[in-house]
């Protein structure tokens, strides 16, 4: 659990230095999902198209497409070399 902790501290850091790769995409796929999965889950139990609704997906739509964004820079290290 300690090296997932020091993956997200990576990540938010943008440091690569005291993890790997792998732990670093773990981090921000779970990121992910958690963000679709409450997402879901909010949708459900206020209905979809509500203006409840709407307020609330739309910063955790920002979120997620920040850690899309986080995830494609991680990629695009591990091509060119600078991830380990």
């Amino acid at each position: 659990m300690t090296r997932y902790r020091t993956a997200a501290l990576d990540v938010a850091s943008r440091r690569s230095d005291r993890s790997s790769y792998t732990e670093r995409m773990s981090v921000l796929i779970w990121g992910m999902l958690g963000v679709i999965f409450i997402t879901l889950v909010f949708s459900t139990v206020f209905g979809a198209g509500t203006e409840t609704t709407r307020a609330a997906v739309v910063p955790l739509s920002i979120v997620g497409g920040g850690l899309a964004a986080l995830a494609i820079l991680e990629f695009v290290k591990l091509i060119f070399g600078a991830a380990r």
